[in-house]
């Protein structure tokens, strides 16, 4: 069954809103298992939050060097990437733009400096809904295909993930919001340390 993909134009415009998609798909009420607490910077903001091994967003100046390869084939998802410009000014990478199966979009947010709060604003919550890999993280709003997820990396800094996974009948990409997640490991395993 076929649905009408989102343009990029309208990508970059909800990125820049800071309020991109969310998941639909239902979780079975598993717990997620996290290997750190989230821990409250010293001004105690929930969309500043204390990281115990921040990573290094910064250090690579090609969002699209954040995924390899091998990884893109184990999401299923690949092709020659595209790259926008943030309303920020920061680059963007997209996987899969021109297929109709599972699209990947990451933003990178080293310059603005506020950690999770927009997000946390914009989709009415008052602290990260969980944590990464030891990272905190939000879902924001959900719609029919996809999943938007916001990672913190340090206090300030942070990567949006959109997920869609357009006409893709495979069971892995049905809960987009699981290979959300999935990506932002992936990419924060591919980050170097920040000292």
């Amino acid at each position: 069954m076929s649905h009408a993909r989102t343009s990029p134009a309208f990508a970059a415009v909800a990125v820049v809103a800071l309020g991109v998609v969310g998941c639909t798909q239902q979780t079975d009420g598993t717990p997620i298992e996290t290997t750190a607490p989230i821990s409250q910077a010293a001004s105690n903001d929930p969309g500043m939050p204390q990281v115990a091994n921040p990573k290094n967003l910064e250090a690579v100046s090609d969002p699209c060097q954040l995924l390899t390869a091998d990884q893109l084939a184990q999401l299923g998802t690949g092709g020659k990437p595209t790259h926008r410009p943030s309303a920020w000014g920061e680059d963007t990478c997209t996987w899969g733009a021109k297929t109709d199966g599972l699209r990947v979009n990451l933003a990178p947010s080293t310059t603005l400096n506020r950690g999770l709060t927009s997000v946390l604003r914009t989709v009415h919550k008052t602290a990260p809904d969980e944590v990464i890999d030891g990272y905190p993280m939000v879902t924001s709003q959900p719609l029919t295909y996809s999943c938007g997820i916001y990672v913190s990396t340090t206090s300030e800094d942070v990567f949006s993930l959109n997920v869609d996974r357009g006409d893709s009948d495979r069971p892995e990409h049905q809960d987009t919001c699981a290979v959300a997640k999935q990506v932002a490991s992936m990419v924060l395993s591919n980050l170097p340390a920040k000292n």
